[in-house]
């Protein structure tokens, strides 16, 4: 974020720095506060912007994405747009397929659905610890760092899962050969339905909680400024006041909650008791910053 910006429209703003004069340009549907940027970016460089919708399952033929989740058809949507526009453009293809009203040529779909990218979405089998136990050691991979991020990552998981122990539960009837097909189904059906509903319900339990740890820190804040007050520069302590004041009114889940919380962090922890005011003052950036 210190490269990037603090709101989604300073980071989009960054991310439109891409932007070449009269070069087609594409992006996935954005929030209103980043899309405007983009736009406004977009118009002053007479860029022609266009939002890829999510890809479409049916072009697929029946296949599967390479990459897990939901999202990814957002990602796999922009590829296509992105790919069939540079193939046109350099005479490679006749048909632009942004829209998505006609079946895609044998080898995006080959892409498509043979990519992978580790870390996002990884399901990683313990082959060694499988051949030498009777238990089966999986791990699953995600790179999720936000509570959107880890909300997308729970359903994933809670898929994934689900469809884990479906399979070995499949396995398992079929061994034991116990009652007819239509019974190994239906009993089959309502475990691996059963597990994903548990597994989702922890997951989302868990994403609560890390949302209320950090509605918590809200108040921790306080709790330490308390004991240092006195040492605190009293141009700081305004702009600690003013920060803790945005800090109530903003979304724990938010880009900019972090950045303030970050900002709070640093403001407290620096130690002010060994620095008189006017030395503090002395920097004029400072200085200028705190009046």
């Amino acid at each position: 974020m210190e490269i990037l910006g603090n709101t989604l429209g300073e980071i989009a703003g960054e991310k439109a720095g891409i932007f070449k004069h009269a070069v087609p340009a594409f992006a996935v549907p954005q929030l209103d506060e980043a899309m405007h940027v983009l736009e406004d970016k977009a118009s002053k460089l007479e860029v022609p912007l266009k939002v890829a919708p999510p890809l479409d399952v049916n072009l697929l033929n029946g296949l599967k994405l390479g990459l897990e989740g939901e999202h990814q058809f957002v990602n796999a949507g922009l590829a296509v747009a992105l790919s069939s526009t540079w193939l046109q453009k350099t005479g490679h293809l006749e048909v632009n397929y942004l829209e998505q009203n006609s079946s895609l040529p044998e080898q995006f779909i080959k892409g498509l659905t043979t990519s992978s990218l580790q870390g996002r979405a990884q399901i990683v089998p313990d082959h060694y610890i499988n051949n030498r136990s009777d238990g089966d050691l999986v791990f699953y991979l995600d790179g999720a760092h936000s509570p959107e991020s880890m909300d997308i990552c729970a359903k994933w998981f809670s898929v994934a899962i689900a469809d884990d122990n479906q399979q070995n539960q499949m396995n398992h009837l079929v061994q034991n050969n116990s009652g007819s097909p239509a019974d190994l189904q239906q009993r089959n059906q309502i475990g691996g339905s059963t597990q994903k509903m548990q597994v989702y319900k922890r997951l989302q339990l868990t994403l609560e909680l890390v949302k209320k740890e950090m509605e918590i820190s809200k108040i921790q804040f306080r709790e330490r400024i308390e004991p240092r007050k006195e040492k605190i520069p009293a141009q700081v302590s305004q702009v600690i006041e003013e920060e803790l004041a945005k800090l109530q009114l903003l979304e724990a889940s938010s880009s900019e909650f972090n950045v303030t919380q970050n900002y709070l962090d640093w403001s407290i922890a620096l130690p002010w008791e060994d620095y008189s005011v006017p030395h503090f003052l002395e920097f004029p950036i400072i200085g200028l910053v705190l009046h």
